[in-house]
């Protein structure tokens, strides 16, 4: 039943395309609509696989709140700035629609959540510095303008292997 015209696209389905028959244009033919949505449910299942993962990594980070001894992993460390910047954002833009910024443009919302961050954030990246065998007054580095771009660099870096004075690898790996 594939009709195609000259010039003009031309769409014609079967009785049951609805139902998992093909559709046409213009002579290229497409997957169903059922199997389109099943690829769908796939890519959002992985994706809410992927957000649980990660946001295990947040709320461990956040059980942990005010703790500035042990080690923390790079992926610890990064995933509680991923999390930390989407909802600051997605907190930005509800303050935007609800008209709560204030001139300066900081909104009430993500102001609270940044204030709620606040320790969880230090101690995390103290925990960092400590898998690269550092002092966390090595943090205080964040206050320096070009400084800072070191301390990210050296929070990218890969952690100690095996223990060092700060405790056991946090990979579990002995070196």
């Amino acid at each position: 039943m594939n009709r195609t015209g000259i010039g003009a696209q031309i769409i014609t389905r079967g009785a049951n395309a609805f139902m998992g028959s093909r559709y046409c244009v213009s002579g290229k033919c497409s997957t169903s609509f059922l199997r389109r949505r099943a690829i769908r449910r796939v890519v959002v299942t992985i994706g809410a696989n992927l957000w649980g993962v990660g946001m295990d990594w947040y709320i461990g980070v956040l059980k942990k709140f005010a703790d500035f001894s042990g080690r923390a992993r790079r992926k610890e460390f990064w995933m509680f700035i991923l999390f930390s910047l989407i909802i600051s954002i997605v907190l930005s833009v509800i303050d935007g629609i609800l008209g709560m910024r204030a001139q300066n443009g900081f909104g009430l919302l993500s102001g609270l959540y940044s204030l709620a961050v606040l320790v969880p954030s230090i101690a995390v990246g103290v925990r960092r510095l400590h898998d690269r065998d550092m002092t966390g007054w090595f943090y205080l580095l964040m206050l320096v303008p070009l400084a800072n771009i070191a301390l990210i660099v050296i929070f990218c870096l890969e952690g100690t292997r095996g223990s060092n004075k700060y405790g056991p690898d946090p990979k579990g790996i002995a070196g």
